[in-house]
């Protein structure tokens, strides 16, 4: 039984491999989406057709389609650096803001029910809870910095 379902598997894939059409798309035809990223309305991507590079920025609704060249290679660059470093600053100020409010809610709640527990580890959650702010704002003063970055780069290649 093992070898006919064996076999009639074999058959199947040797069924589709023969009535598949081996005719290719030329690469003139054929145009990629190398790299593409969002965050707070900031938005790219990246084509690559035969050999340029066309690139779609935009900001909320405005929209520009650029071609890579010598001049504006390096500003493209560093706009696409920025969009995905803003991105790593948001999510670590989700995050870090995030696990402040956990560590907010258990001491509030060790607070009204059991504040012998709260004497024990309540230096250790106020220190993470600290340490939890910290990044939070950290986070929050990197992602000002990148986003006038980003207006910056953003201006450049607009205009």
């Amino acid at each position: 039984m093992k070898k006919y379902i064996l076999s009639m598997f074999l058959f199947l894939i040797l069924i589709v491999s023969a009535c598949s059409n081996g005719v290719k798309d030329s690469p003139r035809e054929l145009s990629d989406v190398i790299s593409g990223g969002s965050v707070l309305g900031y938005t790219y991507s990246v084509t690559k057709t035969q050999d340029t590079y066309s690139w779609k920025i935009g900001y909320k609704d405005k929209n520009s389609i650029l071609v890579e060249n010598d001049d504006n290679a390096n500003v493209l660059d560093n706009y696409m650096t920025a969009v995905n470093n803003a991105y790593l600053e948001w999510i670590e100020l989700i995050l870090s803001a995030a696990y402040f409010l956990i560590i907010a809610v258990s001491m509030l709640i060790l607070y009204k029910k059991k504040r012998s527990m709260l004497k024990g580890y309540g230096f250790l959650l106020a220190m993470m809870g600290a340490i939890a702010l910290y990044i939070a704002v950290q986070a929050y003063f990197d992602l000002s910095r990148i986003i006038e970055d980003l207006e910056y780069y953003y201006l450049i290649l607009t205009r």
